[in-house]
């Protein structure tokens, strides 16, 4: 394969199946079990392959040998159910968690999937390499230091003794592909990965620096208050210029909640609109409430068509119809 597209949620789910099976390890064990799972998205001819999602995979112990696999009848129950979320994505490859690639072990799982695809690519994830990692000799090969992933592909080399052909992994570069919908959710996930407390990303910190504006002015508008309130009771000298500008202050917000929009009518004459500062407020909320129940409604629309989809496919003989 010339090129492999790798998006950033295949990276947040293969991290998260490990970190979540890592949750659950009893007191005092360290060795984390080794996850699989597989990958979903599509081919473009013979020369490109975008890694769009994954999804976990129940792993199996062979009687004979204790190797691991993957669960089968899993697999296909799964695949279907996928296949009626995302019907243009294919299996493309499976992955795995582990510090290297062990090729008594891998090869048979990755056989195990050429009857969903002829070449399927392997995935693998390293959660504990932090050390930078060394460009291998092949020209084939990207360097990627800030991630722990490598992608590979079975490939037939020649035994120059014998002339038997052997199945081996070769590893391949690989770009990091993202949509605007990613984009948003990977910087969000970032963001929490080093914050501490709290919600993280464009979005909260613009919805923050509007809050720390409005406390701000909060404790300002309370300070005036307070020293209006004891120059009034003879505590506090007057400052005629401090007093002026709170006066100032009142007028312009009193001015505002009573201003009178001037727009004109039909026949050309200008009409006033009284309360305008209050009823832009109304427009501007009764625009948001619309938009929000808007994308409801367009939910519940694209959940009744494909109920009637199931419907009519499942009563398609003479049955009743939407």
């Amino acid at each position: 394969m010339e090129a492999y597209k790798l998006h950033p949620l295949v990276l947040i789910n293969v991290s998260d199946h490990h970190t979540r099976v890592a949750a659950q390890l009893d007191p005092g064990e360290s060795s984390v079990e080794r996850v699989m799972g597989c990958l979903l998205g599509f081919q473009t001819g013979t020369r490109e392959v975008e890694i769009c999602t994954s999804f976990e995979v129940a792993t199996t112990r062979d009687a004979a040998t204790d190797a691991p696999g993957l669960d089968a009848s899993y697999l296909s129950d799964q695949i279907a159910r996928y296949k009626q979320v995302f019907p243009k994505f294919d299996v493309v490859g499976w992955y795995a968690t582990g510090a290297g690639v062990d090729q008594k072990r891998d090869m048979p799982i990755h056989r195990s999937l050429s009857h969903l695809n002829e070449n399927p690519v392997f995935l693998l994830f390293d959660p504990r390499r932090t050390e930078k990692k060394t460009t291998p000799a092949s020209s084939d090969v990207s360097e990627r230091d800030s991630l722990p992933v490598t992608l590979h592909e079975a490939c037939f080399v020649s035994d120059s003794s014998d002339g038997s052909n052997t199945q081996t992994f070769r590893e391949k570069s690989f770009v990091v592909e993202t949509v605007e919908a990613e984009r948003v959710s990977v910087d969000h996930v970032s963001r929490l990965s080093v914050e501490e407390n709290g919600a993280a990303g464009a979005l909260a910190q613009h919805v923050a620096s509007f809050g720390s504006a409005v406390s701000m002015l909060e404790t300002r508008l309370g300070g005036i208050v307070r020293y209006l309130k004891n120059v009034e009771a003879g505590s506090l000298t007057p400052d005629r210029e401090i007093i002026r500008a709170a006066a100032s202050v009142a007028a312009a917000a009193e001015r505002m909640r009573n201003a009178r929009l001037q727009t004109p009518n039909k026949s050309g004459a200008d009409e006033f609109e009284d309360d305008a500062f209050v009823n832009d407020f109304a427009r501007e909320m009764g625009d948001a409430e619309a938009a929000q129940y808007l994308g409801l409604v367009t939910k519940a629309a694209a959940d009744f068509e494909q109920f009637a989809r199931r419907h009519a496919a499942v009563h398609d003989r003479g049955g009743r119809r939407f």
